[in-house]
């Protein structure tokens, strides 16, 4: 990637050792020493633990910040992609300010946001990611400004089928825990200037074995209801391989698909017989990939973008991701800390069990060989250790999670520090950003219970600690920040915290109920 210019990116796959396609996604270049790794969804925490496993075997001086969760991202897709993000943006996106591949950052309906020109469904599109609580926000001033364009939504099976037409693979799909880079045509990919990394040996060898190739298959419209991934194709009486991915297109008018073959079978024109589910057997033609658009016209429309007076998308939305799936109709929300929230229960009651979501106190990722300086800069403490914490003015929290990264969390009490007001990004050699973790508190002396009911790891209740936890079936911290305090915080990815919410509001039975933000603030102090 050294010679990976700044504000490009670049398609990227991993392998172990033994040349295994392990996953692939895009990596782009934010500066000279930044880069940015996208990933397939499933794959994402197991690309984590091969580069951290990397770093440490190889000695390197590197940060590795996880932000699936901590980012939403969005694909606008179309001729008139580019009219409708232009007045929701300062990103110039002619041609040549914005070349295909190109990285850009900047805001998008006022929203920082990293903004990517990519094109897995094959036309005119953007990558727009930014922080998970404003993607809502995001979202709908892209649905107002593309109003007058008949823009529409699509989803993840309507993507799917866009970028089979082009003939682009899904690892964990169209690959199996067998499949190297090779047999899904990425040869062009594999370095050759004697470079070490890992698998090379073996894809060395593999590369002269060649046995099986991933080709495009046509056939009639009327099989698209017969063929289904992983029926066997067959020949001479054995299997010779398998359909990966079926789907009937209506840019193309007939079925099409991917299937892994034997490489005999793979040339264009090859007649495959495909053996169904009840036995019978049905007829398909290997096709030259894509199936479609083969000469990527698509992907350099060049449209008129309108007026350049920027659209007014009003005051960036963000939303709690509890509030957003939960039923509020008896609760009050409001904003706090730039973040809408349930506020007040106004039926609140005295009672031994509570439930409130607390995601609306500020929380920073510091990371890099600066960043126990550029906390201690900040006023806040250190824990002694690595996977120890810190209180901070009793119900605040600094965590040591990994070397040279800590995660800083305000309480409800005071703090004469400057930390959660200093902006995110790069501060020497520290990198600050938004961890988006989602912070639930479940309070009063009856939580003992119900905390062992979701979590199997034995916690020291009487005093303060941090623990992190498999809680309700999902990766969790519990924080208690004093002994003494009815409470105990539960951290939690975004994306999990409607589901633990949900589930933990059900748990509380008769005898709890769920708070708002300021009632808690008017019980934190409250002793058990």
């Amino acid at each position: 990637f050294a010679r990976l210019v700044s504000g490009m990116t670049r398609y990227v796959f991993m392998v172990d050792g033994s040349g295994t396609l392990i996953d692939d996604g895009v990596c782009g270049r934010l500066a000279e020493d930044h880069y940015y790794l996208t990933t397939t969804t499933t794959q994402s925490a197991h690309v984590v633990r091969q580069l951290e496993l990397f770093a440490a075997q190889l000695a390197l001086d590197v940060a590795i910040v996880d932000r699936t969760q901590a980012c939403g991202a969005l694909n606008l897709a179309g001729p008139h992609a580019r009219s409708v993000l232009a007045p929701l943006t300062d990103i110039a996106l002619g041609g040549e300010d914005f070349p295909y591949l190109g990285l850009r950052e900047g805001r998008v309906a006022g929203v920082a946001a990293r903004v990517m020109r990519v094109g897995f469904v094959g036309e005119l599109g953007y990558e727009i990611h930014v922080e998970a609580n404003a993607l809502l926000h995001v979202w709908n001033a892209l649905m107002t400004a593309g109003e007058p364009l008949d823009i529409a939504p699509f989803g993840v099976e309507t993507q799917r089928l866009l970028r089979l037409e082009k003939g682009h693979c899904i690892v964990g799909q169209d690959t199996d825990g067998t499949t190297n880079p090779y047999e899904i045509g990425l040869a062009r990919a594999i370095r050759r200037d004697g470079k070490r990394f890992l698998g090379r040996h073996a894809l060395g060898v593999l590369a002269a074995r060649g046995q099986r190739q991933l080709v495009g298959f046509t056939a009639p419209a009327e099989l698209a209801a017969q063929l289904a991934e992983c029926l066997l194709v067959i020949d001479d009486g054995r299997i010779a391989g398998r359909l990966t991915s079926v789907a009937y297109s209506p840019s193309v008018g007939r079925t099409i698909g991917l299937a892994m073959v034997e490489t005999a079978l793979a040339a264009p024109g090859t007649q495959l017989t495909v053996r169904l589910a009840d036995g019978g057997s049905r007829v398909v033609e290997v096709a030259t990939l894509p199936f479609y658009d083969p000469g990527n016209a698509r992907q350099d429309v060049s449209t008129s973008t309108r007026a350049s007076t920027p659209l007014v998308a009003g005051a960036v939305q963000r939303t709690s991701p509890v509030l957003a799936a939960t039923k509020t109709d008896t609760l009050e929300s409001g904003e706090r800390a730039g973040l809408r929230i349930i506020t007040r229960n106004p039926h609140a009651r005295p009672a031994p069990l509570y439930l409130a979501d607390l995601s609306a106190l500020r929380q920073r990722l510091v990371v890099g060989r600066g960043a126990a300086d550029w906390l201690r800069g900040h006023g806040a403490p250190l824990p002694a250790g690595l996977q120890d914490s810190a209180a901070w003015a009793e119900d605040g929290l600094v965590v040591h999670g990994h070397v040279d990264q800590y995660l800083a969390l305000e309480g409800m009490a005071p703090l004469e520090s400057t930390l959660f007001d200093a902006p995110c990004g790069r501060h020497g050699e520290t990198l600050v950003v938004l961890p988006d973790l989602a912070v639930l508190v479940l309070g009063g002396a009856a939580r003992h219970a119900l905390l062992a009911e979701f979590c199997a790891t034995p916690l020291p209740l009487a005093r303060a600690f941090w623990r992190q936890v498999r809680f309700a079936h999902c990766n969790a911290a519990l924080w208690q920040g004093a002994a003494g305090l009815a409470h105990t915080r539960i951290l939690c990815q975004g994306a999990d915290a409607p589901f633990l919410f949900t589930v933990l509001r059900e748990a509380l039975g008769a005898d709890g109920e769920v708070i708002g933000f300021d009632d808690y603030r008017a019980r934190c102090t409250t002793p058990s």
